[in-house]
């Protein structure tokens, strides 16, 4: 059976969609790094050459003719800026699309869809791992999603594709290498359903609850099941959304549990789960029995050389062994 890459898959969404609906168009960088990564321009142009805009390295005149071909009624995706270049315009984003909604009256209606590049892989170096995910949060009225999976994504960027809200996809450099199955990668309907309003468990557990998003949720996937070897039962939940985020399935799990876990690769000070916690103890403080354990990666920023870009990214072994030390000095 043939397979199918994350990249060929989104994009074969993108064409499906662009097909029903007239109003999509695609702009992205003519000369973006990365490559094979993110090429959707050049595929989807075969198609429907007059509905790409490629544009050179210049973000704030990207996303400012987003800006303005949503005024003007049209649906724009915006491809795979690196997230790290995707700040310079932050401005842009917070302060028009959705106050203008807002103070239209919702008469006039913006709902762009960017898909931003996150995280370190293939020698990103400091200036393109887009660690810096907590200023995303300002974005007031976006959803935010950060996908795991080819299903996953696939499902969050066709649903951004049909609702009228504006999306910000956080996709992680590691997943364009993943492939499946050409049958099997398609969003359910009960995907499509439940993509934006239900938190995953993906490990059951009551000894403690890893919460992590996008590709990291592997990652603390394959860590709790090293813990499991060691008699060490966590809760693993992945958080596909992270606007809005699914509180009630992270309260029921700490409440079980009792100790939280707390799995991301940027620095602390770039947390975007630090700030989803501050949130989350109003609700959860009575539960915990222990201090919140956050795992991030260092505060120095990640080097080009593949090799210590490997020591810079967490790793499931790694990771389970924190955990396992931690746990321990509670329970002891």
């Amino acid at each position: 059976m043939s397979r199918i890459t994350y990249g060929e898959a989104t994009v074969s969404v993108l064409l499906e969609k662009m097909r029903a609906d007239p109003r999509l168009c695609l702009i992205g960088l003519r000369a973006a790094p990365g490559g094979h990564l993110q090429s959707a321009g050049p595929i989807v142009a075969k198609d429907f050459p007059k509905r790409v805009q490629e544009l050179p390295s210049c973000e704030r005149s990207l996303v400012g003719l987003c800006l303005g071909a949503s005024l003007a009624g049209a649906r724009p995706v915006v491809d795979l800026l690196p997230a790290d270049w995707l700040l310079y315009s932050l401005g842009d984003l917070i302060y028009n699309v959705n106050p203008i909604s807002h103070l239209t009256g919702g008469r006039v209606a913006m709902a762009p869809v960017v898909r931003a590049l996150v995280g370190t892989h293939l020698s990103s170096g400091p200036f393109l791992s887009g660690t810096t995910r907590q200023v995303f949060r300002q974005l007031r009225g976006w959803r935010i999603g950060a996908p795991m999976s080819i299903q996953e994504g696939c499902a969050m960027l066709a649903s951004a594709l049909t609702d009228q809200q504006p999306t910000l996809l956080l996709e992680h450099r590691r997943l364009f290498e993943l492939s499946e199955d050409v049958a099997t990668y398609r969003p359910s309907d009960e995907e499509l359903s439940d993509i934006w309003s239900r938190a995953r468990v993906l490990t059951s557990g009551d000894h403690l609850t890893i919460v992590a998003y996008g590709f990291l949720s592997q990652v603390a996937f394959e860590a709790a099941q090293l813990l499991e070897r060691q008699r060490v039962l966590a809760e693993t939940i992945h958080l596909a959304s992270l606007a809005p985020c699914d509180r009630q399935t992270l309260v029921a799990s700490v409440a079980k549990t009792g100790k939280l876990v707390l799995l991301e690769d940027t620095p602390p000070q770039g947390s975007l789960l630090d700030g989803l916690l501050v949130n989350l103890l109003d609700y959860v403080f009575e539960w915990l029995d222990a201090p919140v354990l956050r795992i991030h990666n260092p505060s120095e920023p990640p080097a080009y050389s593949p090799a210590l870009e490997r020591y810079w990214q967490p790793a499931a072994e790694t990771v389970a062994e924190t955990i396992r030390t931690w746990f321990t000095k509670q329970e002891g």
